[in-house]
């Protein structure tokens, strides 16, 4: 059995300098970017990042009306693949987490999807 490759996410600083760089919106740096900064330096594998940042997004949206909710992630998924690009540097994770959101219907901008 081989071991599972982590991801390690940046350090606080550096990841909220490439979320400001991937998306510097004033609503996202206040509301959702906390979210996601709450698991800086943190690993976990392709998957774990994956949830991680489908779970930052249910959250972000709570409260939302349900029509408002419903475009605003719609709109993010548009940009999920970006995302990821900013923050793994790892090439081959990079890649899994992006197979698992071609799988999921998620455009990630590769040949094919």
């Amino acid at each position: 059995m081989t071991e599972q490759k982590l991801l390690i996410l940046p350090d606080a600083d550096d990841m909220a300098n490439r979320l400001v760089g991937w998306n510097g919106t004033g609503h996202l740096v206040q509301k959702f970017y906390p979210r996601l900064l709450k698991q800086a330096g943190r690993s976990m594998p392709a998957l774990g990042y994956v949830i991680f940042v489908g779970l930052a997004l249910a959250d972000y949206t709570e409260g939302f009306a349900a029509t408002d909710r419903s475009n605003v992630r719609t709109m993010m998924s548009l940009g999920l693949a970006d995302l990821a690009r900013a923050l793994i540097d790892d090439v081959d994770l990079l890649g899994q987490v992006l197979d698992v959101y071609e799988i999921s219907g998620v455009p990630t901008g590769r040949e094919g999807s």
